[in-house]
């Protein structure tokens, strides 16, 4: 039986029913009628309460009582920075290994808000006091940067190898640089836009630096005047960005589909309006540093954690539907759904203080993943890998063609074998539908979109 929640974690929606098939045009009328402004959630999706277990939970509970703070941001900030934290830099542990990798609780988060007034950062102070340990009750060596995320050989050179050369006089291998000290590395970048910017630049490794370190913990540049390298490191991020700001970059598909798919996207907004707002009070921050601190040397003592048996019949359960196939932009950036659900498991259990993956920990994993797919979907929904697929769904927004009349379109430069590779992907998405009309001579096929799959 399984122990999940179904319609709020992960039962599938109705992805491939064929209903665009027959279905005619529907026309718009809604704009006729009255529309009344709301101050209400916008999104058509919320966090489950499975995700706020335990001690992140109750951290976040009182981060967000008397804030305007997203409790989703604060959440998934907190979980990346335990994260980040709990890695034992001299034992490489802890890790949940799948096959022959191994996964540490390693998260790259991408926080976007609604607006510039979401309060994604404001959702990163309470994390940052709460890790804030004083010095007589946890020792701290991890390395936290605000970014910003510009290069790959900068992220290298904070977490990099100790390196040795020959001395040509001596003819003895001496020591040049003696590496970073501590190649744990939490980043705090408020201003992801400026990496997606950088990235287009020619010769810029940063998208290849990332998805080395969320994959490996490795990286190596392939340059010829720089030698630095890093092995075994744990970087751990969280990067903001404005859905305005996304929209923007969302044409350089290249360059998305090449690391988005490390990130967890979640759409946040303002929980509330709070004109004065009030930080967690000392008694009760102590208390969860308190906690949070056990957790941690807890979980540096760790070594290879496990599934519990009842966790393993629900991974099976779950395991057709996590690695399913999904189509357009939305199912490229999140097509990790396996190792990512399995390293938020990684991180609840070792918050719970347990060396064996439980249920609950499981349950709670898929409610933020199912979160940050809904928010992908929200993202990236109706829009196709291919540049071709986006322009021939942008004139297919605004009105019905023929097949002659988006060849006439895009013009003489596009040839029609590739037209119909790319409306066949757009269908095979669900984005774009289709009818026959008998004419006088032969029938013609009309094209038309229809409400993105990816969106409610």
């Amino acid at each position: 039986m399984c122990l999940l929640p179904q319609k709020q974690l992960w039962q599938p929606k109705d992805l491939q029913s064929q209903a665009w098939q027959t279905a005619e045009l529907q026309t718009d009328e809604s704009q006729a009628e009255e529309w009344t402004p709301t101050v209400q959630n916008p999104l058509s999706f919320e966090l489950a309460k499975e995700a706020y277990h335990g001690l992140a939970g109750q951290f976040v509970e009182e981060a967000v009582r008397e804030s305007e703070a997203s409790p989703v941001a604060v959440l998934l900030t907190f979980l990346a920075r335990f994260g980040c934290e709990v890695f034992n830099p001299h034992t490489l542990c802890p890790y949940y290994e799948i096959g022959d990798t191994k996964h540490y609780p390693r998260l790259f988060v991408a926080i976007c808000g609604q607006t510039a007034k979401a309060r994604k950062g404001t959702s990163a102070k309470p994390v940052e006091r709460i890790f804030d340990f004083p010095p007589q009750t946890f020792s701290q060596n991890i390395q936290v940067s605000p970014g910003p995320l510009s290069s790959g050989e900068g992220l290298i050179y904070a977490v990099r190898d100790k390196r040795t050369e020959l001395d040509p006089v001596s003819g003895e291998m001496k020591v040049v640089d003696t590496g970073a000290a501590d190649k744990r590395l939490f980043v705090l970048d408020e201003e992801l836009a400026g990496a997606l910017t950088v990235t287009k630049k020619e010769g810029n490794t940063l998208s290849s630096v990332l998805r080395g370190f969320w994959d490996s913990g490795s990286a190596r540049p392939m340059t010829k005047t720089n030698r630095i390298c890093s092995t075994h490191a744990h970087v751990c991020i969280v990067a903001h960005i404005t859905k305005g700001e996304l929209e923007t970059h969302l044409q350089n598909v290249e360059l998305l589909n090449g690391f988005a798919n490390r990130f967890l996207w979640a759409l946040v907004h303002r929980s509330k309006l709070v004109s004065i707002p009030k930080a967690i009070p000392d008694s009760i921050l102590q208390k969860l540093q308190f906690s949070l601190i056990e957790s941690l040397r807890y979980g540096q003592q760790c070594k290879n954690l496990v599934f519990a048996e009842a966790t393993k019949e629900l991974w099976t359960e779950i395991y057709p539907w996590l690695s399913r196939d999904k189509a357009g932009m939305a199912g490229a950036v999140t097509d990790r759904a396996e190792p990512q659900t399995a390293r938020l498991a990684l991180i609840y259990a070792l918050l719970d203080k347990k060396d064996t993956v439980k249920p609950v920990h499981l349950q709670s994993a898929l409610a933020v993943w199912n979160y940050c797919e809904e928010s992908a979907k929200s993202l990236f929904g109706g829009r196709g890998i291919f540049k071709l697929d986006d322009k021939i769904f942008s004139y297919l927004e605004s009105e019905t063609l023929t097949l002659t009349q988006i060849s006439a379109k895009l013009g003489r430069n596009v040839q029609s074998k590739e037209i119909k590779s790319a409306l066949q992907r757009l269908i095979d998405s669900g984005i774009v539908k289709f009818y026959t009309e008998k004419t006088k001579g032969r029938p013609i096929t009309i094209f038309s979109a229809v409400q993105s799959k990816f969106t409610k």
